[in-house]
């Protein structure tokens, strides 16, 4: 249904056709959500199949390419080793000459070098015999020191012994020539006194009624000379 609208406007006349439809304020609610929902709808199907058909699309991409450089490398592979000259004698023949040299060389090195730890060692243990020859005699020169200076001790100490035994002797002599000197200066004069058993030369001293340094002197003895049972003393 068309509708006519008749109107001026800048002193002209023009006529406008417009179809017969409704305004959307016009239309029921629940019709207009409904060919919303359907439109959403429609339009993530089309994505969905677009994204589905893009990623078969790469996958089978990649296949091919991949098919074509596996074909591409084998390819390749033959056409060099077609390509490889065989191995040439001489050359062959050169290889195994080097390599026996390079073994010759090894062998070589390896017996010097085993020749040389031997004499290092050698040399070790050699080193090690003198310095414990060295210490051995450096031992025999300190027992053989220790012992001379122990013999050197031990004479000395007999010199010293025999020295004090002829000092006493000589001391003996000498109060033995006093004593004998005392009693022939006094054998006309004095008395004499048989030592007894128990007696004391004080004891003796004071009997006679005489001193006791009087009656040492007399004898030629002194306070801490010995005397024995059977002497006999000269009385002063």
């Amino acid at each position: 249904m068309l509708k006519c609208t008749i109107a001026k406007e800048s002193g002209g006349v023009f006529v406008s056709k417009k179809k017969n439809r409704k305004q959307p304020w016009e239309q029921p609610i629940y019709q207009t959500e409904y060919e919303s929902n359907a439109s959403r709808s429609e339009q993530r199907g089309k994505k969905k199949g677009n994204t589905v058909f893009i990623t078969l699309l790469v996958i089978l991409l990649l296949a091919i390419a991949i098919i074509i450089g596996y074909i591409f490398s084998t390819s390749t592979t033959r056409d060099l080793g077609a390509n490889e000259p065989a191995d040439d004698p001489i050359v062959v023949q050169t290889s195994l000459d080097d390599e026996k040299e390079k073994e010759k060389q090894k062998i070589a090195e390896a017996k010097k070098k085993a020749e040389a730890e031997k004499k290092k060692a050698a040399e070790a243990e050699k080193a090690e015999q003198e310095k414990a020859a060295e210490q051995e005699a450096a031992k025999k020169q300190q027992e053989e020191a220790a012992r001379q200076q122990e013999e050197a001790r031990q004479a000395e100490e007999a010199r010293k012994q025999q020295e004090e035994a002829a000092r006493q002797e000589e001391q003996r002599q000498q109060a033995e020539a006093q004593h004998a000197d005392n009693q022939a200066n006094h054998q006309g004069a004095g008395e004499t006194y048989t030592i007894q058993q128990g007696d004391t030369l004080y004891r003796i001293a004071v009997n006679h009624g005489i001193s006791l340094d009087a009656l040492l002197e007399a004898n030629g003895l002194s306070a801490d000379s010995a005397y024995s049972v059977g002497q006999t003393l000269v009385l002063p």
